[in-house]
């Protein structure tokens, strides 16, 4: 079994912080760090700067908005505590439709064209954000569902962003979509002494919250690239093996994590990308499965879900393949989506 979609198989180092001491740009996030999970867990509630809705309120809330997906997003990051997978199709597939009506209110250009951030910058702190995902235990979505707060938020301010500015985005982006997607999710005092080391006050990301929720029109239920991605594979492979659904999931999600760097595949229809990242990981999966339940026939079944046009998700596939050389050179320092996949779904990825 699986502890969550980032946990690899190597025992992480928790006395160890992950800071920006590795980036070579510090200007991008110059104080960010991460502290020992052990620590934050000794942080007492803060009630007075917290959302002030109880952890079962946030939990109900979020389920009465996302109770399609709910399911789906157990299976993915917390699989062992699961005892049968959902194969409603009906469910999956009035879902799907939901989140393809949803998607196009919030297609996006490029981010990044209005500020002084320069791509690498931007892949930092994504980088950053997903290791402390990984670090925190947060969830999945949580990380997807914070990149396209950044994102959009960014491509809606007209006021031009810089490198500092930036940092407080992607920490008040990723504290949003904890409070949001996770029962124990980050609290004020741990964002502002342990992952923004005082950089920024509780003042500051409370109201770069603010302006985030405005740019959003105060819609926080977004689609998200993982959304699209589970409900494909909880369809395709409804009569595989756990073992080998697992596979597929970790595969698709490896190559999700690696296009969240570039903000070009922030400006695609996440359907479409979802279809992409879907089909390169059930290709590669049916040749290392240790099972053979993935079925035979899952390209009939794969087009017919997606409904997506072939030379348009190939195209796709081609640019993730591009993406993946060129994250090896210009990004090599940039490791978070290796380091949080087990070597056994990167053998099956290569």
């Amino acid at each position: 079994m699986f502890k969550c979609l980032f946990a690899t198989n190597k025992k992480s180092k928790r006395s160890k912080s992950i800071t920006p001491d590795n980036y070579d740009e510090k200007k991008v996030h110059p104080k960010i760090s991460i502290q020992s999970i052990n620590d934050s867990n000794k942080l007492s509630r803060d009630s007075g700067l917290d959302s002030t809705r109880s952890r079962s309120t946030l939990a109900d809330t979020r389920t009465s908005v996302r109770s399609p997906t709910s399911c789906f997003s157990t299976m993915a990051a917390r699989l062992e505590e699961v005892e049968e997978l959902p194969v409603d199709n009906k469910m999956i597939d009035d879902h799907l439709n939901h989140l393809i009506r949803q998607q196009r209110i919030w297609t996006i250009m490029d981010p990044l064209h209005n500020h002084e951030v320069s791509h690498k910058m931007r892949a930092k702190i994504v980088d950053w954000m997903g290791q402390v995902v990984f670090q925190y235990k947060l969830s999945v979505q949580t990380y997807f569902l914070s990149v396209v707060y950044m994102d959009t938020y960014l491509y809606k301010e007209k006021t031009p962003q810089r490198p500092l500015d930036l940092s407080l985005t992607g920490l008040a982006a990723l504290f949003m979509a904890s409070k949001f997607e996770d029962i124990e999710y980050l609290k004020m005092q741990t964002v502002v002494e342990k992952l923004g080391n005082k950089q920024f006050s509780a003042d500051q990301i409370a109201a770069k919250e603010r302006d985030i929720l405005f740019q959003l029109g105060f819609n926080i239920t977004i689609p998200t690239l993982y959304e699209f991605v589970v409900n494909y594979i909880g369809r395709i492979t409804k009569e595989s093996s756990r073992e080998d659904q697992k596979l597929v999931i970790d595969g698709a999600l490896y190559f999700a994590k690696l296009t969240t760097y570039h903000p070009n595949f922030s400006t695609m229809k996440r359907s479409k990308l979802a279809s992409a990242l879907v089909f390169v990981a059930l290709k590669k999966a049916t040749g290392r499965s240790k099972t053979r339940t993935l079925p035979s026939d899952w390209k009939e079944t794969f087009w017919t879900i997606t409904g997506e046009h072939k030379d348009e998700v190939f195209n796709v596939i081609l640019e993730i393949e591009a993406l993946k050389s060129e994250t090896a050179d210009a990004y090599s320092k940039l490791k978070m989506y290796r380091e949080t996949t087990s070597s056994d779904v990167l053998a099956a990825m290569k």
